[in-house]
């Protein structure tokens, strides 16, 4: 659960922790909801052929197997002898239980000596409300230990990171020397000396490590007002936004960028970066390319960086059909049509050899834009 990734924002992939539960509409379609209990499903049913064939002749192991603990039937059959698809002990339970990894896990991008830029926890959620504060002060020390790389912490519980990011590392009750210790191999004397100094002193405050990039999902408005005043409450040398999956049109405003969109006063940068995003998968819900073009059109405004990722499996363009208009006959016949759910209105749906919506080949030219924040 950790090395490189397809996701076109990041380089690598770093997963301290696996598992999450929904909290808003964006969670519906989750892929590593979706890609975990599939591996979970078959090792579960792995276990269950094994504990049908084993029961003949061990019937005692079995009824102990099926007394354990609720989530934990596959690990107990595991322990038991069972052979599973999915040796990674992640798949034994449903992803909806949090679980915190090994340490070997916790320490990969100190192993890793070329620069990435590390999606954190890209199957979970690092401020997850089962994520202890202890193993958050043993993250962030890593990031900060780890000044070649960038992390980039995305979330959608802005506002445990805003209270966990108010705090001073090892209020926790960590042992910042005993961790130093123990990753001591994995660093060079000078990277030792800086990170002790930086972890003794402060946390986050007046300058935070310029290494870690600090975001939040935002998939509606909904989302972007509730959300967004936490990330910008929260000490980042980087913040950022994933409207990723785009659900609807998103208007970031004056207090989101900093200033008004009328030229009359200059922006002082609060978001320094926007990913936008259709969703994919067998489920995806349609995205109107006008809210991604607007979204860059507000970061072009305000001089913040705008990343299109993808247009997602269902994206449409052309504009809505109201109650009361219609297409020209021409156009009817140009367009190919679908119905959207929660829309009392026809949409011109673009359909695209890519089913991400990935192929920047395919977009419209004003879209194809992914620019990284200075």
């Amino acid at each position: 659960m950790s090395g490189k990734t397809a996701i076109q924002w990041a380089t690598a992939v770093w997963n301290p922790t696996t598992g999450c539960t929904r909290v808003s509409v964006g969670c519906d379609n989750c892929y590593a909801f979706a890609l975990h209990d599939k591996r979970y499903v078959s090792n579960l049913d792995a276990a269950k052929a094994w504990a049908k064939a084993t029961a003949l002749t061990d019937p005692d192991l079995v009824r102990a197997a099926l007394a354990a603990p609720t989530g934990e039937l596959v690990r107990a059959f595991r322990a038991a002898g069972a052979r599973l698809p999915f040796t990674a002990r992640q798949y034994d339970v449903p992803f909806s239980r949090v679980q915190v990894l090994d340490d070997e896990r916790l320490d990969a991008p100190l192993r890793e000596q070329k620069p990435q830029r590390y999606f954190v926890d890209s199957m979970a959620d690092l401020f997850h409300e089962a994520v202890p504060d202890l193993l958050l002060d043993r993250v962030f020390l890593r990031m900060a230990l780890a000044r070649r790389h960038t992390f980039l912490v995305l979330t959608k519980r802005p506002e445990r990171m805003r209270a966990y990011c108010a705090k001073a590392l090892g209020e926790s009750g960590l042992d910042i020397n005993a961790e130093l210790d123990h990753v001591a191999p994995l660093l060079t004397p000078a990277e030792r000396a800086e990170a002790c100094a930086w972890a003794l002193r402060y946390q986050f405050g007046p300058e935070p490590p310029p290494n870690i990039w600090l975001g939040t999902s935002v998939e509606d408005q909904a989302a972007a007002d509730e959300r967004i005043p936490h990330l910008l409450a929260t000490p980042a040398a980087v913040r950022f936004l994933s409207c990723e999956p785009l659900l609807g049109p998103v208007w970031l405003g004056p207090a989101f960028l900093g200033g008004r969109l009328d030229g009359a006063i200059s922006f002082a940068k609060k978001i320094d970066w926007v990913i936008v995003g259709g969703e994919s998968g067998p489920r995806a819900r349609p995205m109107d390319l006008a809210w991604a073009r607007s979204l860059v059109a507000q970061c072009r405004a305000a001089g913040v960086a705008p990343f299109v990722k993808q247009l997602g499996r269902m994206p449409f363009d052309g504009g809505m059909t109201l109650p009361g208009q219609h297409w020209t006959e021409e156009q009817q016949k140009a367009a190919e049509w679908i119905t959207v759910p929660g829309y009392s209105a026809y949409q011109r749906a673009l359909h695209l050899r890519d089913r991400k919506g990935g192929d920047m080949d395919e977009w419209p030219e004003d879209l194809r834009v992914r620019e990284l924040p200075r």
